[in-house]
């Protein structure tokens, strides 16, 4: 009886979640094939490159903080108020810090990204042609009319591209931070676990948000392309950004965060980038592409999300007792009392021996991963029997049968994936709420 409470407690809890998150991965790919058209988009071509590098970067610095908050509430950090506030604030300012750094990171691959694009077409330009044409005069030309075009890969660009990215990034983080924050310290009022229920969220609407502030921020700047507004912004921005650094540095509880997860970070978004190369190629090859990829790649990775923070939390809480590496064994004492368990670490191993311990599977209420993993896979099996009654989409059986395998698939890979990798960095001494999250967003994207 305890297992089916457990399992519809969970399922109560996590399916409406899911379910927003798919309402919103679903608006969010809307809202970019509408804005692909618009003019901001099309006379800056790296806004629509900007796009996906920010969902990655970005999406992951929300995610990593639902996990941090969702540790806090389970462990009962969050139950005393100046902890609490303490919490709040520090992560805050730290989330503003991660957002403005990565913003620049993203705003400097788009436009080097963009820039290089345009090489291979003038490039063809420039080969003599067999057919010779008379030549007209000189200046006979007329000059672009266009601001944007005229000042297309030079440094009006790229500071508005930088401008553009960073702006965006502070405000949905300011957002998102406060609506995670706050849905945080709601769920444990009203005896909700947040593993369940903030992940979600945050997972989807964080996207929705950036990519809104981008289109508005993008087409409202570019009137002022050249004017040196861009410039100005950029660097008070970046003056924010030591400022709030400041402020982390002297929060206790936060400050150590300051300087950790960049590396995990930044190698998602490499490894992201072939998801970028992939959509690219396959949505003007396969009709309906764009539409069904954020929801076949993005529930399962979501879903994943909520078993990592449900499994940190247990972690931190030593709620489940995982292996360690010897030398930190010590450190590590059971809450439950038993007494059945080494008192000491083992003797030193060497490192291969190490690496073999550190992956070999460890079994932690597996209810819970089948539970999320049922609930993945009815709802996106759901969301396409919509798209295919309703006729936004046509498929034959088997396109859909091979759907439903390749959805079931992906949700396994991304659960088993999730609690291995949570498992080994936390053996090797690694915090799983800043270092799990970006590799196993960007494989499944992948």
């Amino acid at each position: 009886m305890h297992a089916v409470a457990s399992v519809w407690s969970l399922t109560r809890e996590a399916f409406p979640m899911l379910t927003c998150a798919l309402l919103g991965l679903l608006m969010s790919g809307l809202e970019l094939d509408q804005m692909a058209t618009w003019p901001a988009f099309v006379k800056v071509d790296k806004f629509l490159i900007l796009v996906p590098i920010m969902f990655n970067l970005k999406g992951n610095l929300e995610m990593n903080l639902s996990l941090r908050m969702g540790t806090a509430a389970n462990i009962g950090e969050i139950d005393n108020y100046r902890t609490r506030r303490a919490l709040v604030t520090g992560n805050m300012a730290l989330l503003q810090v991660q957002a403005l750094i990565v913003a620049i990171v993203a705003g400097l691959l788009s436009f080097f990204l963009g820039h290089h694009d345009r090489t291979a077409p003038a490039a063809a330009a420039a080969v003599p042609s067999s057919t010779l044409h008379v030549r007209g005069p000189v200046h006979a030309q007329r000059p672009q009319n266009d601001k944007a075009l005229r000042l297309r890969d030079g440094y009006f660009e790229f500071a508005l591209v930088l401008a553009v990215a960073q702006l965006a990034a502070s405000m949905s983080s300011a957002v998102q931070g406060s609506f995670v924050c706050a849905l945080v310290v709601v769920s444990r009022r009203f005896g909700l676990d947040p593993d369940n229920t903030v992940v979600p969220l945050a997972g989807s609407l964080g996207d929705l948000i950036t990519l809104t502030l981008l289109g508005m921020l993008s087409s409202g700047l570019l009137r002022f392309e050249g004017t040196g507004l861009a410039t100005f912004l950029f660097i008070g921005l970046v003056l924010m950004c030591i400022v709030f650094a400041l402020f982390t540095l002297r929060n206790a509880y936060v400050h150590e965060l300051l300087g950790y997860g960049w590396v995990p970070l930044f190698a998602a978004a490499g490894i992201s980038s072939m998801a970028g190369v992939l959509l690219e190629h396959n949505a003007l090859r396969f009709e309906g592409y764009a539409l069904l990829a954020p929801i076949v790649a993005g529930i399962p990775g979501i879903t994943a999300a909520v078993h990592t923070s449900r499994l940190s939390s247990a972690l931190h809480a030593r709620r489940f007792v995982a292996r360690t590496r010897p030398t930190h064994g010590a450190d590590y004492i059971p809450l439950d009392g038993r007494e059945d368990l080494p008192s000491a670490p083992p003797p030193a191993t060497t490192f291969r021996q190490q690496c073999l311990e550190s992956i070999r599977p460890q079994v932690h209420e597996w209810s819970t991963p089948i539970t999320l993993l049922l609930n993945a896979v009815v709802l996106q099996w759901l969301f396409f029997v919509f798209l295919r009654v309703t006729g936004v989409l046509t498929f034959g059986w088997l396109f859909g049968l091979g759907l439903a395998i390749m959805s079931i698939s992906l949700a396994m890979f991304a659960l088993f994936f999730s609690h291995m990798l949570c498992l080994f960095l936390w053996y090797w001494d690694y915090d799983p709420d800043t270092s799990c999250m970006p590799f196993m967003t960007a494989l499944v994207d992948a």
